[in-house]
C-alpha cells in the first residue's frame, strides 16, 4: 500500500468529547470532499443553497404556486442529483455522532473510487480517547471557539496541500468505521476488513487529545429539571464505555456520488435553483 503521510493534529485547547470529535471529523471530511473535486463549490455553499431551494419550494407550496413555476429539467436533475449528496453526507455525519457517544470508534475511513474494492484514494482519520460522561452542551460553545486551531493543523499542513489537496475525477465515497462494538445501526452496517491493493494512494490523519484534570469538570454535576424540579448527576448518566479485543468493520450503506457543474445557456445550473 502506498502510504503518502500521516497528518499529526494535537489537540490541548478543549476536551474532546464524542459530540466534538464528531463536528471535528464532520468538518474533514466535508473539505475533503470539496478538495477531491466530488462537488464543483464549497460544501457549505451547497448546504445554503439547497436549502434556500427548499425554502422556497415549501412557500410556493402553501401559496398553491409550485405548478406555475418554469421548470427546466437539466436544472432539476442536477438539484435532485445535489441534494441526494447532501442529504448522504448530513445523515452518515448524524450516524458518525451517535456511534462516538455509543461505542469506542478507533478509526474513520474516507474511500474514493468506484467501489471499495478499486479505490483510487484512502484517508484515514485515527481517534484518539476520547472524554466521555460530561454533558455535550457544557462544551459545545467551547469547541466551536477552538476547533478551527486543529483545523488548521490539518489543512495546512504541508502534507494536506501536497497530497491531499488534488482532484479526482468524480466517482463515489465510502464510509467506514473500525469499533470494538458488535451492534450496528440503521445506516452502519458489518462488513468484512478493508484490504487494498500496493498501487493505492493512502494517507492517514491522526488525532491526539492532550488529557488534562478539566477533563473531570462534569463529574458529579447536578442538572435541576425546570419542570419536576428534580435533579440529575453526572455520575448517574454516564456512559460506560470499556474498551475491548475485538476490532469490527462497519460501511455506511450508502455510497456517495461526486457530481460536476452543468450549464444552462452558459449559466451554472446552480444559480437557476
Amino acid at each position: 500500500m502506498e502510504h503518502e503521510g500521516q497528518i499529526e493534529v494535537v489537540i490541548s485547547d478543549y476536551i474532546l468529547t464524542p459530540l466534538s470529535c464528531s463536528s471535528l471529523i464532520s468538518e474533514i471530511v466535508k473539505c475533503l470532499i470539496y478538495q477531491k473535486c466530488q462537488i464543483p463549490y464549497s460544501y457549505n455553499w451547497l448546504k445554503s443553497a439547497i436549502n434556500r431551494r427548499r425554502r422556497q419550494e415549501k412557500e410556493a407550496e402553501n401559496e398553491d404556486n409550485l405548478s406555475k413555476r418554469n421548470i427546466n429539467f437539466t436544472v432539476e436533475n442536477h438539484f435532485r442529483t445535489a441534494s441526494k449528496l447532501y442529504d448522504d453526507v448530513e445523515e452518515a455525519m448524524k450516524e458518525l455522532g451517535g456511534e462516538l457517544t455509543r461505542s469506542i470508534v478507533s478509526e474513520v475511513v474516507i474511500l474514493f473510487g468506484p467501489t471499495p474494492i478499486c479505490p483510487k484514494e484512502v484517508c484515514t482519520i485515527r481517534l484518539p480517547k476520547l472524554a466521555y460522561g460530561h454533558f455535550e452542551e457544557s462544551h459545545v460553545k467551547d469547541a466551536l471557539k477552538h476547533q478551527h486551531k486543529a483545523l488548521r493543523q490539518v489543512f495546512l499542513s504541508n502534507i494536506w496541500m501536497d497530497t491531499v489537496d488534488s482532484a479526482i475525477p468524480c466517482t463515489n465515497t465510502y464510509i467506514f468505521i473500525k469499533k470494538d462494538d458488535a451492534s450496528h445501526t440503521k445506516h452502519f452496517k458489518p462488513c468484512d476488513p478493508l484490504r487494498f491493493q500496493m498501487s493505492v494512494k493512502q494517507y492517514s490523519i491522526n488525532l491526539t487529545w492532550e488529557c488534562s484534570k478539566e477533563s473531570l469538570c462534569c463529574k458529579n454535576l447536578t442538572v435541576f429539571c425546570e419542570k419536576s424540579q428534580s435533579h440529575i448527576r453526572q455520575n448517574e448518566v454516564e456512559l460506560s464505555v470499556l474498551p475491548t479485543d475485538k476490532q469490527m468493520w462497519y460501511q455506511f450503506e450508502y455510497s456517495i456520488k461526486g457530481f460536476k457543474n452543468v450549464y444552462v445557456n452558459k449559466s451554472a445550473a446552480c444559480d437557476l435553483w
